[in-house]
């Protein structure tokens, strides 16, 4: 969820943010195409497997064992690599939804780069909500891909697309970003042209600079009283393995391995001394006094949230995050 600067930040989104547990999905980093500025996952098949069901089902546990008191709503992002490609990604969130069905409100969120058939999402579950990235090196056709994308908008399902910008399709996002402009997208120039000047004059051109996914602003909250030590929000990340991340810049410091066990607890904000240029700087962070202070769990009044607690908790929008 994005907010251009934190005099935005309503203490109704703060609440919304603090009631839902975050989870990214690392459920195959295998890919169908092979960008050369993806700078994430390598799609390397030798260092790589499918998450199956039987994994699900620990991941289900380990996320209904969650939080003190347990958050009524969750977010779960199925990530890649290319997620679709994953042959259990149906069954995967059929089993979710049906888990938490009455015990939690769930958002399930899937990144695609929309390369397969139209077919193929329509026999997907309509639970799912999409950020569909548009990589213009590996799509043959793409009246083609944005008619996907209108397909998933008219049945309420495109949280947005994203046009990946290089400095060679310029002229093509301008084109197809104008020729659909009913569809809810934002412009995401890759890293290597952010500072280029004829990116720089391309965006003058704009009027709306909202819609370019080119800089964050920071979410920190009393920051000047942090010395050392603050609590940020960053949700989690488990990959294929199993293995559980609290976010990208610790990709090689697992926390557990939810496969091996997944009954173990864990915090939902943690204690961070790491906060650098490569976070997002878009969590939400804070002094551990503003945390204690301010950012408030909701109490159910028993053991497990009833119906109308769920409803009176439920967030007014998705909120879409994959901890990146």
């Amino acid at each position: 969820m994005k907010f251009k600067d934190d005099k935005l930040m309503s203490n109704r989104d703060l609440i919304d943010i603090s009631r839902t547990m975050f989870v990214t999905l690392l459920v195959t980093k295998f890919c169908n195409i092979k960008c050369w500025y993806c700078d994430v996952l390598t799609g390397d098949s030798k260092k790589s497997r499918y998450m199956d069901l039987s994994d699900i089902d620990k991941v289900i546990q380990f996320i209904d064992i969650q939080d003190h008191p347990k958050k009524p709503n969750i977010c779960i992002n199925f990530f890649g690599g290319e997620p679709t490609l994953n042959p259990h990604l149906s069954d995967m969130v059929y089993k979710i939804k049906k888990y938490f069905e009455g015990k939690r409100n769930v958002d399930i969120l899937i990144t695609t780069n929309l390369i397969k058939p139209l077919e193929y999402f329509k026999s997907l579950p309509k639970e799912l909500i999409y950020a569909a990235s548009f990589h213009s090196d590996w799509v043959k056709d793409p009246d083609e891909w944005f008619e996907k994308a209108r397909y998933l908008n008219d049945n309420m399902q495109l949280y947005h697309a994203v046009l990946m910008m290089q400095m060679e399709n310029m002229g093509l996002i301008y084109h197809y970003m104008h020729k659909n402009y009913d569809i809810p997208t934002i412009v995401c120039p890759i890293d290597q042209i952010i500072n280029d000047k004829k990116y720089i004059e391309y965006k003058e051109e704009f009027d709306n600079w909202d819609m370019f996914e080119d800089s964050e602003k920071e979410l920190f909250y009393d920051k000047d009283s942090v010395q050392k030590y603050h609590m940020c929000s960053s949700g989690i990340i488990i990959d294929e393995y199993g293995n559980l991340y609290n976010c990208w810049p610790t990709i090689n410091n697992p926390i557990t391995n939810v496969f091996e066990t997944p009954d173990k607890k864990i915090p939902g904000w943690h204690i961070c001394n790491n906060y650098t240029s490569n976070c997002d700087m878009e969590v939400i962070r804070s002094s551990i006094k503003y945390y204690i202070k301010n950012i408030e769990d909701p109490q159910p009044e028993g053991d497990e949230y009833t119906l109308e607690e769920l409803k009176r908790y439920k967030n007014r929008s998705v909120l879409f995050r994959c901890n990146a």
